[in-house]
């Protein structure tokens, strides 16, 4: 199983190359469609290959459809960080959102942020050793 091995890291190394150094720089122009489509690609690889596997070993599919899901999920989450990115990019090009985040921000108490805090972890801590002293 070591060409297996082999064969995911060169995956990963792709994948990360290609998402990592090349799509994420230019995910702001990405159109959509581009991204929706690498998402529908990611949702059928499985299948796809559970199909194109069919009759091969048991524990040869296990190993290649686990890759696989790895793959599409790593191809799931650079999307979605693409969709984020381009979503933040439209906010940060608008100076009137911009002003407007500014003066929520300005006006968000932050000492008593603090102390709601302090207060919710004294109480999660009262819940775990009171959980812990039952037992």
């Amino acid at each position: 199983m070591v060409e297996d091995s082999i064969s995911y890291d060169i995956t990963v190394k792709f994948v990360d190359t290609i998402f990592m150094n090349v799509m994420l720089r230019t995910a702001l122009f990405f159109p959509g469609s581009l991204t929706q489509a690498i998402r529908n690609f990611a949702k059928g690889l499985e299948s796809w290959l559970t199909a194109a596997m069919a009759g091969c070993p048991e524990e040869m599919m296990h190993i290649k459809v686990s890759a696989v899901s790895a793959l599409a999920q790593t191809l799931r989450r650079y999307t979605s960080l693409n969709h984020l990115a381009q979503a933040a990019r439209a906010v940060l090009q608008n100076s009137s959102q911009i002003d407007q985040m500014l003066v929520d921000l300005n006006r968000v108490d932050f000492h008593n942020v603090q102390e709601q805090v302090c207060i919710e972890t004294t109480k999660v801590q009262l819940s775990i050793g009171t959980v812990l002293s039952v037992r």
